[in-house]
């Protein structure tokens, strides 16, 4: 798949791939990634409006390395409907363990598992 255009990377902007996530972007699609940071208090509704018009006319590919589910399920349903535009969703099924300062159990996403579908 390497060489595609328009080819985005949702992340949320307080967030950083891991080389793993990184390295399994460039496998398939090389180097012609954009992110497109995510804030970290959301979009509004028109927002992600104006972001799926965009996507639809870049006829982009998406690849979500940060849950927007009314985006993931917006452009998916159009990518079913034979909309020009390609949705992925980047996870891992590991997790890391740790305590917080409080003391309680919690559990984050593992460097490294990390695939696309």
């Amino acid at each position: 798949m390497s060489g595609q255009k328009n080819v985005y990377v949702f992340l949320n902007e307080h967030h950083e791939l891991y080389d793993e996530q990184k390295q399994v972007l460039h496998r398939w699609f090389g180097d012609c990634l954009i992110l497109h940071p995510i804030p970290f208090e959301g979009h509004t509704l028109q927002e992600m409006d104006k972001i799926i018009e965009r996507m639809l006319q870049k006829n982009a590919t998406v690849i979500f390395a940060s849950p927007v589910p009314y985006l993931i399920q917006q452009l998916s349903r159009l990518e079913g409907e034979g909309k020009p535009v390609k949705v992925y969703v980047m996870h891992t099924d590991q997790r890391m363990q740790f305590k917080t300062k409080a003391g309680k159990q919690a559990s984050i996403a593992a460097e490294t598992g990390w695939m696309l579908t």
